[in-house]
């Protein structure tokens, strides 16, 4: 796992001084009371998060996909799935810090392309970076995501539990004394969807 999704809760509670924060909310599937035969299509669906907002390019921004309310956004055990990718680049990073191997004429089944990448196919801190979850059921899903800017794997804290590092969730919502709900941060995926997320920094 390449961050703790706890860290998010303790910064919170931090935040506004009391214990852990409550994650129990009503799951937005039974809320808007999604067709049974929607739910049992198979999972083909595809989640594209594009991330706004970086204020920088360093390290890494990790992005973790929850399918319920439990455990959102504190449990690591309710992670669905998560991905890291560069900041700078783009890339997967398969281990915290580490970008994953760069393809090579040796690697089975990879075709190389003659030209050569440039700057110019970067990202920068004003395009936004783009991650995909694919293989996904008919639901309602929420992420939340880290720009872990030294690739440590955690949030880091400043004085009072604030979060020093960015963050953000899908469906950008307001950020007051604590962590959203999953309820306002759900996404309804069917077929191919698209989030775009702004990251907020303290």
């Amino acid at each position: 796992m390449y961050l703790r999704p706890s860290s998010f809760s303790q910064s919170w509670s931090r935040l506004i001084g009391v214990g852990v924060l409550s994650a129990a909310s009503l799951s937005v599937q039974a809320a808007i009371g999604v067709p049974s035969a929607i739910a049992q299509l198979p999972a083909s669906g595809q989640l594209t998060v594009e991330v706004a907002g970086l204020k920088n390019l360093e390290g890494q921004v990790c992005l973790s996909l929850f399918d319920s309310s439990a455990g959102f956004p504190d449990d690591d055990a309710a992670v669905v799935a998560e991905q890291c990718v560069n900041a700078a680049t783009g890339t997967a990073v398969t281990d915290a810090g580490a970008a994953a191997p760069e393809a090579t004429e040796d690697m089975p089944g990879v075709e190389m392309s003659d030209a050569e990448i440039s700057d110019t196919d970067m990202p920068d801190a004003d395009m936004p970076l783009s991650v995909t979850f694919e293989g996904l059921g008919a639901g309602t899903y929420a992420v939340s995501i880290l720009h872990d800017e030294n690739s440590d794997g955690e949030i880091n804290q400043g004085a009072f539990g604030i979060p020093t590092e960015g963050f953000g969730f899908s469906r950008n919502p307001e950020i007051k004394t604590g962590a959203p709900e999953f309820y306002e941060t759900a996404v309804f995926v069917f077929g191919e969807t698209t989030a775009l997320v702004n990251m907020v920094y303290f």
